[in-house]
């Protein structure tokens, strides 16, 4: 079974849901974590704790629970395509009840009503998205006005010394994370997005004060705004 599948698009494969979330979704996490500014604390100011937030492209929920665990009362609904990560995620929420719950679904037909959430947040999935434009106007539909939109993504023009310091966070030798940055560089960030991407995608958008910028030392892109208000 390839570990590598060629449409990025596709559910992730068992051996796939389960390679990323038990090697690669905890260091993803720590980076998302130690950004600024720190995501978790703009949606603590932004959204309040009794706010509700949606993880497009939760994966087995790390984001997602670290955000209910970090913000008391706050609500968080988790859509992944992957049936096992969602499951996975489900599993590690036990105990938390509606505080967080996930589901399987698909960026480009998230199946709420408008204006259901005060944020919506992706980390490190769109660029498995079928059509990555639709997937960020359906996330701002289902924005209220003025609620948050925060994607993450990996950047195709990443610099080899970021990537060597994501990944620098696993228990690697030096040759093995030599190996690992090659990999990484061409067949994650190869088939991810750029800065140019990333602007396309938000053009004419109903965003207010939207930013796409680089993270400084780290291999990823942002696209941050708020939906416009009506």
């Amino acid at each position: 079974m390839k570990l590598i599948d060629e449409d990025f698009s596709k559910p992730y494969s068992r051996i796939n849901s389960w390679f990323y979330d038990r090697m690669f979704a905890g260091v993803t996490l720590d980076s998302v974590l130690e950004m600024q500014p720190d995501p978790v604390e703009q949606l603590r100011r932004e959204v309040g704790a009794d706010g509700t937030v949606l993880d497009v492209g939760c994966g087995g929920g790390q984001f997602a629970l670290a955000l209910a665990e970090r913000i008391d009362r706050l609500r968080v609904v988790g859509v992944d395509l992957s049936a096992e990560q969602v499951g996975w995620a489900n599993k590690r929420a036990n105990g938390l009840g509606d505080r967080a719950t996930f589901q399987r679904g698909t960026a480009d037909e998230l199946e709420f009503a408008d204006g259901t959430f005060d944020a919506a947040v992706s980390i490190g999935s769109i660029k498995h998205w079928r059509d990555p434009r639709k997937g960020l106007a359906e996330m701002i539909r289902v924005l209220r006005p003025g609620g948050l939109l925060n994607v993450i993504e990996i950047d195709r023009g990443c610099l080899l010394s970021d990537v060597r310091a994501l990944l620098g966070r696993l228990p690697v030798t030096r040759f093995t994370l030599g190996l690992g940055v090659m990999g990484f560089r061409t067949f994650v960030a190869g088939r991810s997005i750029d800065l140019d991407d990333a602007q396309r995608f938000v053009l004419g958008l109903p965003l207010a004060d939207v930013s796409v910028r680089r993270i400084p030392g780290e291999p990823n892109i942002q696209i941050l705004g708020h939906k416009q208000a009506s």
